[in-house]
C-alpha cells in the first residue's frame, strides 16, 4: 500500500488512467540523475511527473527510496527551488496528505483560505474524505474536526459551525434511489431560506441540507427550487452572501456542488486575474484536478471567459514553473 492509503481500492477520487508502459524504477533512476550536480535538470521532472498518475508518482517515490535509501520529496525540496520546487513537492506528496496540509494551513490562518474546505468537502466522496482526515490526524495528532472547532472561531459561530458540519458529516450516497426525495428537500430548503411566517432563515436547516445529501440529489434539488419558490436559488443566495459570511459559505457550497467544472473554472480565474498570481491556489487547483476533470474545466473556462486557461496561465507564470503547470494542464 502506498503512503496515506492512496490505493485504487481506497481512494477512487484520486485515481486516474495509468500511463503505460510504466517503469517506476527507471523513472526513479532518471529523477536521481536529474538531481545530481550543481544545477538540477528540471526538464526531466517536467517530462516524467506530467505524464504519471498520482498512484504512479507514489510508486516512483517508493522505488527511489528503495534504491537510494533517500526520500525523493526531501531531495527535491533541497535541490529544486521557487514555485517550480513547490509544484514538484506537491505532486510527489500523496494527495490525501497534500490536501490535509492545505486544510491545516487554512485552519492556522483562522480559516481565511476557507475555500479549500469547499474544494474538498463539496467534491470528494466519503471514502476519499475519510482518507484525507486520516492523513490529517497522522500529520498533526489532532482530528480535523477538533482543529476546526478550536481554531476557526474568528470566522463567526454560524460559519464555523458550517465548516464543522462539512468536516464531520458523511453524505448519504445511497439517497439517489429515493425518487421523491429531491422535491421534499427542495420544499425544506425553501422554508429554510425564506423563513416560515416571516421568521428568520433557518441556518441549522441550511447546514443540514447542504452537508447531508448526495451531490446528485442536491443538484436535482437546486433545479427544483425555482419550481417550488418561483425564484432562482443562485440569486437568493448571492444576495444574502453580500453581507453575511455564513451565506458566503453556503453560496460557495452551492456553486461547488451544482457544477464542479464551473466552480473550478472560477477558482482558476481567481488565481490569475488581476495584478500578481495567487500561486498557492493555482498550484493546488492544478495538482488536485490534474487527470480528474481538467478537460471539463478547460472547456468551461473557455465558455465562461472566452479565453484559454492555458493562455492565462502562460501569461501569469514563467520558466520551468510555467512549463510544468502547462504540462499538467495538458496531461
Amino acid at each position: 500500500m502506498t503512503e496515506e492509503g492512496t490505493t485504487r481500492s481506497q481512494n477512487r477520487s484520486f485515481d486516474a488512467t495509468p500511463c503505460l508502459p510504466f517503469d517506476g524504477a527507471k523513472d526513479a533512476e532518471r529523477l536521481r540523475t536529474a538531481l545530481q550536480g550543481m544545477r538540477p535538470d528540471e526538464e526531466i521532472f517536467i517530462e516524467i511527473l506530467c505524464k504519471r498518475t498520482p498512484i504512479q508518482r507514489q510508486e516512483i517515490r517508493r522505488m527511489y527510496e528503495q534504491e537510494y535509501r533517500r526520500d525523493l520529496v526531501s531531495d527535491a525540496r533541497h535541490k529544486l527551488h521557487g514555485k517550480f520546487g513547490d509544484v514538484v513537492v506537491s505532486l510527489l506528496t500523496p494527495l490525501p496528505k497534500y490536501l490535509a496540509q492545505e486544510l491545516h494551513r487554512a485552519i492556522r490562518t483562522s480559516g481565511k483560505d476557507s475555500r479549500v474546505f469547499f474544494e474538498v468537502f463539496c467534491n470528494c466522496d466519503n471514502v476519499t474524505i475519510r482518507t484525507i482526515k486520516q492523513a490529517y490526524y497522522k500529520c498533526y495528532a489532532i482530528t480535523l474536526e477538533c482543529a476546526v472547532k478550536s481554531q476557526c472561531g474568528q470566522l463567526g459561530d454560524d460559519f464555523q459551525t458550517l465548516l464543522e458540519k462539512l468536516v464531520s458529516n458523511e453524505r448519504d450516497e445511497d439517497d439517489v434511489a429515493m425518487l421523491e426525495l429531491p422535491m421534499r428537500i427542495a420544499k425544506q430548503l425553501y422554508q429554510a431560506v425564506e423563513g416560515a411566517g416571516g421568521s428568520e432563515p433557518d441556518k441549522d436547516e441550511l447546514r443540514r441540507i447542504f452537508t447531508t445529501y448526495s451531490y446528485e440529489t442536491l443538484r436535482e434539488v437546486f433545479k427544483l427550487y425555482c419550481e417550488v419558490s418561483g425564484k432562482k436559488l443562485e440569486e437568493v443566495l448571492r444576495g444574502r452572501a453580500v453581507s453575511d459570511e455564513f451565506y458566503t459559505g453556503i453560496f460557495t457550497a452551492y456553486y461547488s456542488i451544482r457544477n464542479p467544472a464551473t466552480f473550478f473554472a472560477w477558482e482558476f480565474r481567481s488565481s490569475v486575474e488581476g495584478p500578481g498570481t495567487r500561486d498557492r491556489l493555482l498550484i493546488r487547483l492544478i495538482v488536485t484536478r490534474n487527470q480528474v476533470d481538467m478537460g471539463a474545466i478547460k472547456a468551461e473556462y473557455k465558455r465562461m471567459f472566452n479565453r484559454s486557461l492555458k493562455k492565462d496561465i502562460k501569461g501569469d507564470t514563467y520558466g520551468s514553473y510555467r512549463r510544468i503547470l502547462l504540462g499538467l494542464v495538458d496531461s
